[in-house]
């Protein structure tokens, strides 16, 4: 679905298809968040979700703040708009903190490979905020490919209960007869 989505539906396009440094960041980051997850299942049989959520947090924090001194901008901050000081506000709360939160705590409950499932969904709802918010326009390729995405997480997520139901019935058929 994902491909189908990025191809654009047209051969052409994926013909002509290119990479630039936005690409390889991304591929980084996602390899990054497998990273992140694999380690989360260790590190979580033994510690509570906020407790990690906690480390993660302060490590992460840590590393974007150095990182952030190359950058060379911290003479913007103290000019920031009231706006932009919410709009910070959110993200560091909403989107890092509760969202790392839950996310450790479905790591800890449903274990990692099943939870990074649901990492397929993000672009999804991406494209119904903006769709709602901002007035962007969702093209078929896009319904096909968001489909796709979500029967394959649904089948992905419940095959497991499908298996065991399945099982569970042909034993009890095979005790019947």
């Amino acid at each position: 679905g994902v491909f189908l989505v990025i191809i654009k539906g047209s051969l052409e396009t994926l013909v002509s298809l290119t990479f630039n440094a936005g690409d390889l960041l991304f591929v980084a980051g996602l390899i990054c968040w497998v990273v992140h997850g694999l380690i989360g299942k260790v590190v979580m049989k033994e510690s509570p979700p906020l407790f990690t959520t906690t480390i993660t947090m302060l490590l992460g924090s840590l590393f974007f703040a150095i990182w952030s001194l190359f950058e060379g901008r911290w003479g913007n901050v103290p000019n920031m708009s009231g706006q932009s000081w919410i709009e910070m506000l959110f993200l560091i709360v909403c989107s890092s903190v509760v969202a790392f939160l839950l996310w450790n705590k479905g790591i800890h409950q449903i274990g990692a490979s099943k939870a990074s499932l649901y990492m397929n969904l993000v672009p999804i709802n991406a494209t119904w905020i903006a769709l709602l918010f901002y007035g962007e326009v969702i093209t078929w390729q896009q319904i096909v490919g968001m489909s796709m995405v979500i029967i394959g997480v649904y089948i992905a997520t419940t095959s497991d209960k499908i298996s065991f139901i399945h099982l569970k019935k042909k034993k009890v058929n095979n005790t019947i007869t």
